[in-house]
Parts: C-alpha cells; structure tokens; sequence
C-alpha cells in the first residue's frame, strides 16, 4: 500500500470519528430538549429499562463484522447511562459479593465511568440508603441474602434489571447482579418477575417446569426468577402435582429477558441468539 493510500484511509478514519462526535453532540442537543419537555430530574422518571432492552436488541440484530460487540455494547452502555444521568443525576452503591474486583467490573461496564460509584459497607446499609435517597441505585448479588430479605413491602423500592444483558461465553464480564432503585414511574415491562417466597418439597422441578429458576436460598425462604405471564394458579396446580408446597409469592421487581449466547461447534455459521 503507498503513501497515497494511506493517507487517503486515515482520512476516511478522521471523517468517520468527526461524524460520530457530531451526532453525539446532536443527541445530547435532543436530550436537552427531553428534559425541558419532561421537567423531571428524578431517576425514577429517567430510567426507562424497557427502552434500553429494546435498543440493546436492536444492536444486536444489526451489528456485524470484524468489531466485537461486546465493545459496541459498552459503548452504547456508556452513552445511556451518561444522558441518563443528564436527565437525573444518580450514584450507584454497589453491594456485597463473593469477588469484588468482577462486581465492579460489571458495574463499570454497565454504567461507565460518568456515574459517581461506591461501596456500601454491607447491602443492609445499602437498603437504609436506597430508603432514605432517591437519587441512588443499588446493584445486589443474586448471591447474597440479606438484601431480598431485608426489602419490606412498605418500601418503595423495586429491582428493574438485571446484568448483564447480554449473556456469552466469552462476555468480558461474567458477574451477575440485580440492579434495584426507586419505583419507576414507568414500570418496567414482566419478561421475567423476581420474587420472594417460602417453599417445600419439589419447588425447583415445578418452576422448571416454566422456564423458571430458583436464584437463592436461606431455608425454605427462596429467591425466585419466574416468567412474568406465569399465574399463581399455574403455579398452584404444577406444584399440587409435583408435590411442592409453597406460599404466595412477593414481588420484588421485574426486568427485560436478558440475551442468550449459546455455545456452538465450530461447523455452525453463527451463534444461536435466543
């Protein structure tokens, strides 16, 4: 390749990135506009969960090439949760979990580095600070306890999504959490409902049944994610024939399904996207 045609393709570069800064700025004018038209700065108002799902989807179905899309993905993250956080600051208090340095990095990865994020001394003192703050969010372990728990039904909490959204084998960040925060003034759409209940016998046969899974465990007290058009008398007559026994479920949140990667051999065109 001569000279001429490398300067000719590092132009092509500089336009490309000149064009995608112009149209950051053109978002950011109409995020501005947004916000004078809602006149909110509520996190609560802001956070649109459903909207992010649909336009996580979205790159999915649309992206390819030699780009990985866990990168375009972490941009995107980047992007929203920076206008996000233009519409309504919030801070993020990140729970406890069994591997601090992968908790963060998922967090980071979620939600960049434009977000103010800290560590909460415990996640019962992440709650107290979920109850007194509006304008934070939390992000709990589906391996810890304490904080599915410790939620009551007088507060006006809720869990709204959980991370990561797209889920591969080799995603950069492996980590699970719930992200939990004020009740939205938009709920979130039930693709999938987190629940809490007490339950015996063949309960994790019964939600299997549905495509359901039991998360966590202290006791007979579960934590539980179930489809969200699943009824309790569904529910009721599955567990009646297996068995189980358990009492009416507490909801405790709901989020957008996540997207599923699957491992393929290597004679398979693509991967299979469910």
């Amino acid at each position: 390749m001569g000279p001429g045609a490398l300067a000719e393709i590092r132009q092509r570069i500089d336009t490309i990135d000149a064009d995608i800064h112009r149209l950051l700025m053109e978002r950011s004018a109409v995020v501005d506009e947004l916000i004078h038209i809602k006149g909110t700065s509520a996190p609560a108002a802001a956070f649109r969960p459903d909207r992010e799902a649909h336009m996580i989807r979205a790159l999915v179905m649309r992206h390819h090439g030699i780009l990985p899309l866990a990168t375009v993905e972490h941009i995107w993250r980047e992007v929203i949760s920076t206008f996000t956080a233009m519409q309504a600051p919030f801070r993020i208090l990140i729970g406890e979990a069994p591997d601090r340095a992968a908790f963060q990095d998922l967090v980071r990865f979620q939600f960049g580095f434009s977000v103010p994020a800290e560590e909460a001394g415990s996640d019962d003192e992440a709650l107290k600070a979920l109850r007194a703050d509006e304008g934070l969010i939390a992000i709990f372990s589906p391996h810890s306890v304490s904080w599915w728990q410790g939620l009551r039904p007088e507060d006006d909490i809720q869990v709204f999504a959980r991370l990561p959204f797209i889920i591969a084998p080799e995603h950069p960040v492996q980590a699970e959490a719930y992200v939990a925060g004020p009740r939205l003034s938009v709920p979130p759409e039930a693709d999938i409902k987190l629940v809490r209940m007490r339950a015996k016998g063949a309960f994790a046969k019964t939600l299997a049944a549905f495509n359901g899974r039991v998360v966590a465990s202290s006791g007979d007290h579960i934590l539980v994610e179930m489809p969200g058009a699943l009824t309790q008398e569904e529910l009721s007559a599955e567990g009646d024939k297996r068995g189980a026994e358990f009492a009416e479920p507490v909801l405790i949140g709901s989020f957008a399904a996540p997207i599923h990667f699957v491992e393929t051999d290597a004679a398979e065109s693509e991967d299979e996207r469910v």
